[in-house]
């Protein structure tokens, strides 16, 4: 046999270096088949879709230094 990392048969092609893939194969069928399983990712809601006045209105606070909601309840509280 030569020192190639592979051996050719009719039609295949064996090749020696795949231990790892055969041992990850076979625990994942080993645990397949005592009932383990992934658990799902959890999916996020999306969030709900905001009319264009309210994004607007976001965008015309943020574009000053001053923080506009704690401006008026300062205000609220000391007229």
């Amino acid at each position: 046999m030569s020192s190639r990392s592979h051996r050719h048969f009719p039609g295949l092609l064996i090749r020696k270096n795949n231990h790892w893939f055969d041992a990850l194969y076979n625990a994942c069928a080993a645990g397949h088949a005592s009932g383990v399983r992934l658990l799902e990712e959890e999916r996020m809601k999306p969030e709900p879709r905001r009319k264009m006045s309210e994004m607007a209105e976001d965008k015309r606070r943020q574009r000053g230094l001053v923080d506009h909601e704690r401006w008026n309840e300062l205000r609220r509280r000391w007229s």
